[in-house]
Parts: C-alpha cells; sequence; structure tokens
C-alpha cells in the first residue's frame, strides 16, 4: 500500500522485495511488513520490548516491529 492508500498486488515474496528496494527508505520489520521511512506516523513502545508503528494511510491498528528487528529498525530511524 502507497503513502495516499493505493493498493497493488505484485509477483514477488517479501523477501525479493526486500532486495529490490531501497534500504535507505525501506526496512522490513516483521514477516508480513516492509515499512518506507516517509509513512511512518508514530512509534509506540509496545509490550515484550517490541515497537507499534501507526502508518499513514493503514487501516491495520497492529503493525508491530518484531522483536529480533527492533534493534536494526532503530538503527534504521536513526540515519
Amino acid at each position: 500500500m502507497t503513502v495516499d492508500g493505493r493498493k497493488y498486488i505484485l509477483d514477488f515474496t517479501l523477501d525479493q522485495l526486500e532486495e529490490l528496494v531501497n534500504p535507505e527508505k525501506f526496512c522490513r520489520i516483521n514477516r508480513k511488513y516492509i515499512v518506507s521511512v516517509n509513512g511512518i506516523t508514530d512509534v509506540i513502545s509496545h509490550t515484550n520490548s517490541r515497537l507499534k508503528l501507526v502508518l499513514k494511510a493503514s487501516d491495520d491498528n497492529d503493525v508491530i516491529v518484531a522483536r529480533e528487528r527492533v534493534q536494526s529498525f532503530k538503527d534504521w530511524l536513526d540515519r
């Protein structure tokens, strides 16, 4: 889904997409999501040392950064 709410169907797995996108702008946060730095509205502390993200144009309220990806996500945000 794009920042303006458009949805696209792709013939790639998330592993393949992760290799194709610019790592400066996109980060894999769990098995379900690759997020753009421009799409993040808020980052909230969550249970078990995880983070919850609020994304622009997303109706999913449970966008959680996986525990094993929290540190790499924080490093990515700090760039």
